[in-house]
């Protein structure tokens, strides 16, 4: 599935789509609508009404016309659910030897999640991955929850996930037998 829509069976009526369109080489976003609501809104106005210094630039445009290609026809997309899939699972497994520490596991693709205990074990854990060279986020700190989030590249092989696998559930023990101060880590 290519849009994270289509997941939910959703035909937007605007799909604004940004980020890696251009390759991850030029900086490169879309506008995309049904000819209906396109109609609505530009038949009556100026058709360059969102029209900015970067619009239209033809090397961008080709740029992202490859990037779907290469993401279509190298099975991408596939490729990202068997993965996300896969992560999800070795979490999972995790969350069953520390179930007071993952609380939920969740997952679409490759944007995988792990909602832990506490902000301070998320930061413990954040840094301890670091430690091994995988970036992980902290996300949900706001709504007062604590997630490790996990967003391996489009083109990241299986090898290279189960390393990055390996050292997150490293990083997780590491960060399990460290003592939380939770009153200053959950304020950062």
């Amino acid at each position: 599935m290519l849009w994270g829509a289509d997941h939910d069976r959703v035909s937007p009526d605007i799909l604004v789509v940004a980020g890696a369109l251009g390759g991850g080489v030029l900086p490169v976003a879309a506008y995309v609508s049904r000819r209906e609501v396109n109609d609505r809104v530009y038949a009556k106005r100026d058709p360059l009404l969102h029209a900015n210094t970067t619009g239209g630039n033809p090397t961008a445009c080709v740029a992202a016309l490859a990037t779907i290609d290469a993401i279509e026809q190298e099975g991408l997309c596939a490729r990202a659910a068997v993965h996300g899939a896969r992560a999800v699972d070795r979490l999972e497994s995790l969350r069953s030897v520390h179930p007071g520490a993952i609380l939920r596991v969740v997952g679409r693709g490759l944007l995988v999640g792990a909602q832990v205990r506490s902000a301070a074990l998320a930061r413990s854990i954040q840094r301890a991955a670091l430690s091994r060279g995988v970036l992980v986020r902290v996300d949900g700190l706001a709504a007062g929850e604590a997630w490790i989030g996990i967003r391996p590249p489009l083109l990241t092989a299986a090898a290279e996930l189960e390393t990055g696998l390996d050292a997150l559930e490293a990083a997780f023990v590491t960060a399990q037998a460290q003592p939380h101060d939770t009153t200053a880590a959950e304020a950062g």
